[in-house]
């Protein structure tokens, strides 16, 4: 039994196809610590196992398999396995046309001025 967090991109984002997706398992016991959702949603789906998920508010949210949750554009969310078996999520991304998902973890994206003044950033 693995004892790694595993990432994948399972079907890159392309110029005629903005979205991606990503196979990740988590171990018992592991997580996906904290990050930023700050250029892409995504659609988080847990297959094998439930997983809990924390926002920035600390907000606790419990995924069953085969339940969804959507996570905006700019939100900073954390993702444990609480559980004794491996969780496999399979992870959605919708993508802006500047940017290009081919590996994990994504490149991080570049914000203009006008983007950041936007965001309030």
């Amino acid at each position: 039994m693995s004892t790694e967090l595993t990432a994948e991109v399972a079907i890159e984002a392309a110029n005629d196809w903005p979205m991606a997706v990503a196979r990740v398992t988590i171990p018992p016991g592991g997580e996906v610590g904290v990050h930023d959702h700050s250029c892409s949603a995504a659609l988080l789906l847990p297959v094998t196992s439930k997983v809990t998920l924390f926002d920035e508010l600390d907000r606790r949210l419990e995924l069953d398999p085969g339940s969804m949750v959507r996570i905006p554009v700019d939100h900073q969310v954390r993702i444990f396995n609480f559980g004794d078996q491996i969780t496999l999520l399979i992870m959605v991304f919708d993508l802006n046309d500047d940017q290009q998902f081919t590996t994990w973890p994504p490149a991080p994206a570049t914000r203009t001025n006008d983007q950041m003044k936007m965001k309030g950033g």
